[in-house]
């Protein structure tokens, strides 16, 4: 014959999947099945979510955001379908280098805010979003 066993040229699939085997008839992610004593644990390298430095700036910011809503709590929006109660803050510069600038937030309900991302052009013409520039 010429073409010999043909199983010898198919690649070894996964005893639980249909992935190719890494290692014992099991794939990277089903090597906790192996029988054998000496079994490849491969684990993934942990990243963190969150910075540090940004979680540091998260804490002021929520520090400044709940007695900033508690001063405010009229929605300055007044869009269409407005609950009146302020829920959200609005950083109509961005929340980049401005986070932490209160003279750029602006006390908003879910609703208005909402409105506010969805549609950047109306907001800029109401003078409830600037330019981030």
């Amino acid at each position: 014959m010429i073409y010999g066993n043909i199983l010898n040229y198919m690649p070894k699939i996964c005893n639980a999947c249909s992935n190719r085997v890494f290692s014992h008839g099991y794939c990277k992610n089903h090597q906790y099945l192996r029988l054998d004593r000496n079994v490849i644990i491969i684990t993934p390298q942990l990243i963190n979510k969150i910075s540090p430095k940004l979680r540091k700036r998260t804490t002021e910011y929520t520090k400044l955001r709940i007695p900033f809503i508690q001063n405010n709590p009229l929605c300055r929006a007044n869009l269409i379908n407005c609950t009146k109660i302020t829920t959200d803050v609005h950083h109509m510069k961005g929340r980049g280098k401005y986070l932490l600038e209160v003279a750029t937030w602006l006390p908003v309900c879910r609703n208005c805010h909402h409105r506010i991302e969805l549609f950047p052009k109306e907001a800029k013409e109401l003078n409830l979003s600037q330019s981030r520039l």
